[in-house]
């Protein structure tokens, strides 16, 4: 999810008042007010203190959006499914792929039933 605090810099300029003064009153320090501008992530107590402190409720100075869909994200998820039928014939219990352990002990690579009921 993203946050966007536009709304607590515009009730800031509706009010007429500087970044220096608002600290003071709501008592955030310069590195809290970064992450507002920045829409970074703050504790509830900031925005607890700024709404107590500005006389307003958390909807008058935050938004929620949704994260926007993310390339990469697409990418991990094709990753991901490459991943496990690379590793579907991979043994939990020895670590070793079932190809191997076939070819080492005699068992058929072909009878690969992880978990599933044999009939």
């Amino acid at each position: 999810m993203a946050v966007s605090y536009k709304k607590l810099f515009k009730l800031l300029i509706d009010r007429d008042m500087k970044k220096k003064d608002f600290m003071e009153i709501t008592g955030i320090s310069q590195g809290t007010l970064n992450k507002l501008q920045n829409g970074g992530n703050v504790m509830v107590d900031v925005l607890e203190k700024i709404c107590l402190n500005m006389d307003c409720n958390v909807e008058d100075i935050m938004e929620i959006y949704p994260d926007p869909v993310d390339s990469t994200k697409k990418r991990t998820a094709r990753s991901s499914r490459h991943l496990s039928r690379e590793t579907e014939a991979w043994h939990p219990f020895t670590g070793w792929y079932l190809e191997s352990v076939g070819t080492k002990q005699g068992i058929d690579p072909e009878a690969r039933n992880l978990g599933g009921t044999g009939a």
